[in-house]
């Protein structure tokens, strides 16, 4: 495989490997920060309505609310949503815990909160607090699958397209070859140059022709091979018909 195909080669597997990075790591990132969101909005959502009945209990009775915890706990089991792991809890205005729902919760966690009111002040608040290990366990999950897909991907654009391009260059290489078995058999001699010059191809006959071997021209600008003034004047005819397309000495 030439260069230009190894460099082909480099960079698809260089694609590959970033596309399939950014598979594996956008399925877990994607899901957990949507379902960190979720929970987040969830919890804001049950601590404002939460704290709006237990404000309504503390209008009621301001100044003993606090000694009526059956009340509060009935306020906190009949909101609470059994199948979330989450504890609830209802804390005075110097952060001391009046009441709170019995469950144990594994770090980490998240909490929300929201103000209890009493006549337009805040006499405590009441706080949702919810374990992030299921959301991370999830995420887990989230992330193994996002893994696995990554990984097919890998091989799948490592693969196609490996196998397309080495048809490509083993098509291109056959070619090539037998254009170089029709340029030597021929009786006429054919030069082949790059846009600044430099000979690419010197075949048998022209080897002939102006004497030289094939190794002393390769390489070197094909004004070796002129006479004077078409030496000295050949790079601008040549700039001249690669820019402008007009011939002088040329096509």
């Amino acid at each position: 495989m030439n260069e230009s195909g190894n460099a082909t080669t480099r960079t698809i597997n260089r694609m590959a490997v970033v596309l399939s990075s950014l598979i594996a790591l956008a399925f877990p990132a994607i899901f957990g920060a949507l379902e960190y969101r979720s929970h987040v909005v969830s919890m804001e959502m049950e601590a404002h309505f939460s704290a709006v009945l237990v404000s309504e209990l503390i209008n009621i009775n301001p100044e003993l609310w606090q000694f009526e915890e059956h009340r509060l706990e009935d306020l906190i089991k009949d909101q609470k949503d059994a199948g979330l792991p989450e504890v609830r809890r209802v804390l005075g205005d110097k952060g001391q815990v009046i009441v709170q729902s019995p469950e144990q919760l594994d770090a980490p966690t998240i909490s929300r909160s929201a103000l209890l009111m009493d006549a337009g002040s805040a006499v405590g608040r009441l706080e949702v607090i919810r374990s992030l290990r299921p959301l991370l366990f999830q995420t887990a999950l989230v992330g193994l699958l996002g893994f696995l897909l990554g990984l097919a991907m890998l091989v799948v654009l490592r693969i196609y397209p490996l196998q397309a391009l080495n048809r490509a260059l083993e098509t291109l290489a056959n070619e090539k070859k037998r254009a170089e078995l029709i340029l030597d058999s021929i009786d006429d001699g054919v030069i082949t140059i790059d846009s600044r010059g430099t000979v690419l191809s010197f075949n048998p006959a022209a080897q002939k022709i102006f004497g030289y071997a094939s190794e002393q021209v390769m390489g070197h600008n094909l004004k070796m091979l002129m006479p004077e003034p078409d030496r000295g004047a050949h790079d601008d005819y040549l700039h001249r018909y690669v820019t402008t397309g007009e011939a002088k000495m040329l096509g």
